[in-house]
């Protein structure tokens, strides 16, 4: 399967496909419309395949499916200042490289919905469509807690000293991600897939898959206003909205009662 160099942002974005040949989006087709699929946190493009490979949708689309930065086979230069901002225009350089005027965009989870929202707002008319996977919730008292939880899991993933101290972290962190009925053998693909795509040798990867993660905040009223402010004057500014925010200090206890508190 091939890739896309975006030299300028120092990386090459690996992406799956329906196409024939070598998968490459020049053999796309024409008269067909393209949907372009981007994967949640921890995952990559091959959770796609089964899309990819459906006739149902095949018949009808170009289907891509991208690794997103600091995952899958995508390749860069770490980018501490990543947020859903500056992926959203990431995509839209990619787009361009591609030669892919309008597509459809499919947001896997809320991790790249955020982008979805940003690229919709810089950028309106290049998609046909979002689709949404699940959203985020609104930020309620279990959700911060919850998420501090998870901050602090990912710090120790990503400084662990070894595989073994990985596994320790991980096993703790499951019930968080998906619940207490997970099968042991998923637990054991969902492992060796972490720790082989953010061992403690690729740390600059880890941390900046973090940083994108929880660098997000999520969208304003006062996003709309100047989006639509900027299309008056003729100019695709979008402005973030520093409002109100809640700090860590602000957030309900420590992390440590907020472990204590969300498993009672």
């Amino acid at each position: 399967m091939p890739f896309v160099e975006l030299p300028e942002d120092g990386v090459s974005y690996f992406y799956r496909s329906n196409l024939p040949g070598d998968g490459s989006v020049s053999h796309a087709d024409p008269s067909k419309q393209t949907v372009v699929f981007t994967h949640g946190a921890m995952f990559d493009s091959s959770c796609f395949v089964n899309q990819l490979n459906d006739p149902r949708l095949s018949s009808h689309y170009n289907l891509i499916a991208l690794d997103g930065r600091a995952q899958g086979q995508t390749y860069g230069e770490p980018q501490p200042a990543r947020d859903a901002w500056t992926d959203a225009v990431e995509m839209v350089k990619l787009l361009d490289k591609l030669g892919l005027e309008k597509v459809h965009l499919f947001a896997g989870t809320w991790y790249t919905y955020h982008s979805a929202l940003r690229i919709a707002i810089l950028f309106p008319g290049r998609l046909l469509s979002i689709t949404a996977g699940p959203i985020e919730r609104d930020r309620d008292e279990t959700m911060v807690q919850l998420e501090e939880i998870c901050k602090e899991l990912l710090t120790l993933l990503s400084t662990s000293k070894d595989i073994e101290t990985m596994e320790d972290y991980l096993v703790e962190v499951f019930p968080y991600l998906f619940g207490e009925a997970l099968e042991e053998e998923q637990k054991d693909d969902f492992a060796l897939y972490i720790e082989t795509q953010y061992p403690p040798t690729r740390l600059c990867r880890a941390m900046e898959f973090g940083n994108a993660i929880f660098g997000n905040v999520s969208l304003r009223l006062t996003d709309a206003v100047s989006r639509h402010l900027s299309r008056a004057t003729g100019l695709m500014v979008a402005r973030r909205c520093f409002l109100a925010e809640p700090t860590s200090r602000e957030r309900s206890g420590s992390r440590k009662a907020s472990r204590s508190s969300v498993r009672g």
